[in-house]
């Protein structure tokens, strides 16, 4: 299994802030912070416009497991600005995805995910993730999520890069148990209700 996890990315950069390979094994994505993906100066190249986390390439045929990440703030400026998750249209991408406990916070109204033509049965699981837009709080949520909630995640301190979540946030003990232990920061987990989200409530 490869894997990504524990990691903060600060990117106010042009491009994804996470993309694949041409893989064919297990690749788990989970307890990552990625702030300000793809919303940097705009380059000379239109094909990767500010993803989340992106899934292409008729090569690339893993099972890929994304949870307990939070993205905050996303989207390529330009003509066609993606979502915090995009994937593929299913004739240029072979593998399959689950998604689950993760927190989008989009910041400059930007559609939650972009997933291509066909793709949508390729998510065989699809819950517990919390979407919420500061531009746009009634923005749509994604179709094919089983159950989105879409609420203000009340992050302690994002301006001060504080992503932790208060003890009121519809994020505290509301994701699905997945096994994993601790989070972003080493805190244990509550293996029988997670936060959704990198970073685990403590009190």
């Amino acid at each position: 299994t490869r894997g990504s996890s524990d990691l903060i990315v600060f990117a106010n950069q042009y491009g994804g802030g996470a993309t694949n390979t041409c893989w064919s094994v297990p690749v788990e994505i989970y307890n990552n912070l990625l702030i300000n993906v793809g919303i940097g100066p705009q380059g000379t190249n239109f094909n990767a416009l500010g993803e989340g986390i992106k899934t292409s390439g008729w090569l690339l045929k893993s099972h890929i497991k994304i949870f307990n990440n939070i993205i905050y703030g996303y989207g390529g400026q330009g003509a066609s600005p993606r979502g915090a998750l995009d994937i593929a249209p299913a004739s240029n991408f072979a593998g399959t995805v689950e998604w689950f406990n993760n927190i989008i916070f989009d910041t400059d109204n930007v559609p939650y995910t972009n997933i291509g033509t066909g793709s949508d049965s390729k998510i065989l699981v699809h819950s517990n993730n919390l979407y919420y837009s500061i531009i746009n709080p009634t923005k749509t949520l994604p179709s094919w999520d089983s159950s989105p909630i879409n609420s203000d995640p009340m992050f302690t301190n994002p301006q001060g890069n504080d992503f932790s979540i208060s003890s009121s946030s519809p994020a505290r003990d509301a994701g699905i148990s997945v096994g994993i232990t601790r989070d972003l920061y080493g805190n244990l987990r509550d293996l029988n209700n997670p936060s959704i989200g990198a970073i685990e409530y403590t009190q």
